[in-house]
């Protein structure tokens, strides 16, 4: 599971801090998330870096908001902002997606002390990039026997097709960006569940 070239940073002083995350197929890696706990810088770089249009959305975490600055995602509605169904118990929530087919973004939500669905994939790999807070994953098969691993703000963490994972949070919220490299890459077809 080991990290793979960044497609996202942080830059800038800490007033004016600016995440960034890089479209990693492009051999011109341009941008396509921007985000800021300050809405005017925000939208001063977005204005700049973006070739086209871009869709601001406001996420509140607990006590505080971020902003993000979107371009080529569909911004999900309340009835589109869960993905495994109540069957399977998950506290996730996806904001935005990108989807190319075979390879896709999503924006995801989760609070404090929740957890995303258990499963894997049979030929899809997800990587984890979060924007706030410290999630731990949860890898390994059967019953998670390769422990937990937490991931690190401009850190990646690659899980590779058939691997079991569950993302988790502790005390701190987190906004992480998820991408799935597979056939059908958001379709849900190639989910089992645990």
């Amino acid at each position: 599971m080991a990290s793979r070239p960044r497609s996202s940073f942080w830059v800038g002083p800490a007033r004016a801090r600016i995440f960034f995350y890089l479209e990693t197929h492009n051999p011109r890696s341009f941008p396509i998330v921007l985000g800021s706990h300050n809405l005017e810088v925000l939208m001063a770089r977005a204005e700049r870096s973006f070739r086209g249009d871009f869709d601001l959305v406001a996420v509140d975490l607990d006590r505080i908001t971020f902003y993000l600055a979107l371009r080529g995602f569909k911004i999900l509605g309340e009835d589109e902002s869960t993905r495994s169904g109540d069957e399977h118990a998950s506290h996730a929530v996806y904001l935005a997606q990108r989807d190319l087919g075979d390879r896709g973004v999503l924006v995801q939500k989760m609070w404090a002390n929740a957890y995303a669905s258990r499963h894997h994939h049979g030929k899809k790999s997800e990587k984890f990039d979060p924007v706030l807070g410290c999630p731990t994953v949860k890898l390994g098969n059967p019953k998670f026997t390769d422990g937990e691993t937490e991931v690190r703000l401009s850190e990646s963490l690659f899980v590779p097709a058939g691997v079991s994972h569950q993302l988790v949070t502790g005390e701190t919220p987190a906004l992480n960006i998820i991408e799935v490299v597979g056939p059908n890459a958001l379709g849900m077809d190639d989910y089992a569940y645990e």
